[in-house]
């Protein structure tokens, strides 16, 4: 037995190594628990408290909304913070992509030196203080998301708490691009940037982009995993909630195969309408996947532990926030939620049930 320290929490857990070796897990999502709360989406009228992420990938954003697969990272970044870190409705978050467009077109690296800005929503005291010096809270003055993302996170919960009160339970994606306009970004309506327009335009826009594609978790938990958490599942080892989840899905138990690496293709998946991704990057894996690390591979990107060399590690993705993937595992201890740091190199598939069932 070894005992291991979750930081964050600074709780010691037992983890016993027989499906994954030995390995450190960590919780790395600022400001959540492990466990991610969610309700449902509505087309309109009404605020809908989504605080679950998003289920589409990057490249699939890309593709659907015509811009470049890094911007489509940026903007699954801002949206997954906002929705499963502050618990902002899919209204609210997408009134602030209106704003970080206009800002940035999400570009975390944009600097107007004239002005002392930077980053995705141009925030003061980066080449001078003209403007004020918001850049002081940032963990280190470092243009990149997640530095970005936790000066964000900050300030909602404190200097711009106004900001989160308004935007956060707001039913109507153009007022929340004005609201995050004037509260966050500190520009009047009447003052000529604003460009309001094209501002609800964009906030709408975003909306009808993602509004469909929040991921269908329930409580914390994905619907069909929801009476897990603690238990000991089937034989206790990883395999077992990859293969309860697939039957409840209807795919059916996972029977046959030998090793939690090759879960991809050992199943004819494509029969019942599922997605195989082979040799995935990070930003294929999406909330309700069955997610497979190759043998060996690290069990996170930020860890020097590594899973099991002869059969890897399996589980069930419960959501994701950038690269910070949170998973249904078990072995070592009983079924709990996960969160990791993936990377575009550790796992061997990522497997997409249908979305009708999804």
């Amino acid at each position: 037995m070894l005992k291991w320290f979750v930081r964050h929490w600074k709780i010691s857990l037992s983890l016993f190594a027989i499906c994954v070796g030995v390995f450190a897990f960590f919780l790395a999502m600022i400001g959540s628990a492990f466990v991610v709360l969610t309700g449902s989406s509505d087309s309109g009228g009404g605020a809908s408290t989504t605080t679950g992420g998003l289920k589409i990938t990057a490249s699939e954003l890309a593709k659907k909304a015509n811009i470049p697969e890094k911007k489509a990272e940026h903007v699954i970044d801002i949206a997954n913070k906002l929705l499963v870190s502050e618990g902002f409705t899919i209204q609210g978050t997408s009134g602030a992509l209106a704003v970080a467009e206009r800002e940035s077109q999400f570009d975390p690296t944009a600097v107007n030196d004239s002005g002392g800005v930077a980053g995705v929503f141009q925030w003061s005291g980066w080449s001078n203080t003209i403007n004020g010096n918001r850049w002081a809270m940032a963990d280190e003055k470092t243009l990149s998301m997640p530095i970005e993302m936790g000066l964000m996170s900050k300030e909602l919960n404190s200097t711009h708490a106004k900001t989160k009160a308004v935007v956060g339970v707001s039913s109507d994606p153009e007022s929340a691009a004005l609201d995050w306009s004037v509260y966050y970004e500190g520009v009047a309506l009447s003052d000529g940037q604003t460009n309001a327009t094209k501002l609800k335009e964009n906030a709408k826009k975003w909306y009808d982009l993602l509004k469909d594609e929040l991921s269908s978790t329930n409580g914390g938990q994905i619907e069909q995993l929801n009476d897990i958490i603690g238990k000991s599942i089937g034989s206790g080892q990883c395999y077992a909630i990859s293969s309860l989840y697939a039957e409840r899905l209807n795919f059916g138990p996972l029977i046959g195969g030998i090793s939690a690496s090759a879960i991809g293709q050992d199943y004819n998946w494509s029969a019942k309408g599922w997605e195989v991704i082979t040799e995935p990057k990070a930003t294929d894996v999406r909330a309700g996947d069955i997610v497979n690390w190759k043998n060996g591979a690290l069990f996170s990107a930020d860890q020097s532990i590594k899973v099991d060399s002869a059969n890897g590690h399996t589980g069930v993705v419960a959501s994701v926030s950038g690269n910070l993937i949170t998973v249904y595992s078990q072995n070592p201890g009983p079924a709990q939620l996960v969160t990791i740091t993936g990377n575009d190199t550790m796992f061997s598939s990522t497997i997409h049930p249908p979305k009708k069932l999804s």
